[in-house]
């Protein structure tokens, strides 16, 4: 009986453990050879879109209620009367422009946080419906509609993700351990969760990231920032 329960631990460490560990050591490497393809096969990304929806739609919603603050009641009232047909657009926007491998490769080469790069990036999808439009012209849909408020944002504009572009050299390499596993734990029969911290040195983490099974390996299904 002994035995039997020792097989049955060693079998539940290596399946909830030593293979998700195994899983994120692939991703580890793909972000580091900057290996698209690879990264890929690893990362369920209309999963991870879906579980960072919220947070990026309740960044929109925030800049855009206080762009339509500052135009004043008339603007506020048409805003709110098209709020449902423009803020489904400006988040698919900003969430294909840095949910993609190419992004992640860039983010974690440059040791940006993810809530950064999505302030940045509602940032520059909210400045485009406002002050600019997409093709540069000027004058975004709602922007007009608005006053050019939208095209006032406080954080800068994101440039584009390139997947050709390389590192700032200026910043060195990011080196994660178990110091910035802030907690761990099953999601699930066959998912798990781990809570990180860029920080190693912090007590809270700033990041849940979700892992499950698929019946050939553990892949990452989940990124939600700590609000």
């Amino acid at each position: 009986m002994k035995r039997l329960t020792g097989l049955v631990t060693v079998v539940l460490l290596a399946f909830y453990i030593a293979w998700p560990a195994f899983a994120v050591y692939q991703i580890k490497t793909s972000l580091e050879d900057k290996d698209a393809a690879a990264l890929s096969a690893r990362v369920d990304f209309d999963s991870v879109r879906q579980t960072l929806r919220p947070a990026v739609a309740a960044k929109v919603e925030s800049k855009l209620d206080a762009a339509a603050e500052k135009a004043g009641p008339t603007g506020a009232t048409i805003y709110n009367a098209l709020k449902t047909q423009f803020m489904p657009k400006i988040i698919d926007a900003a969430m294909i422009r840095f949910l993609t491998p190419e992004a992640l490769i860039k983010i974690y080469a440059e040791r940006d946080s993810l809530k950064d790069v999505m302030d940045r990036i509602v940032a520059e999808q909210v400045a485009r419906q406002g002050g600019e439009a997409p093709d540069g012209s000027g004058g975004g849909a709602l922007g007009k509609i608005l006053g050019g408020f939208l095209g006032k944002t406080d954080s800068p504009a994101a440039p584009p993700v390139d997947a050709a572009s390389q590192a700032n050299p200026g910043k060195a390499s990011p080196n994660y351990t178990m110091a910035n596993v802030k907690g761990a734990g099953l999601d699930g029969p066959l998912a798990i969760y781990l809570r990180l911290a860029k920080d190693p040195a912090a007590t809270k983490h700033d990041l849940t990231v979700r892992m499950t099974f698929t019946g050939t390996g553990w892949i990452l299904t989940g990124l939600e920032p700590t609000t």
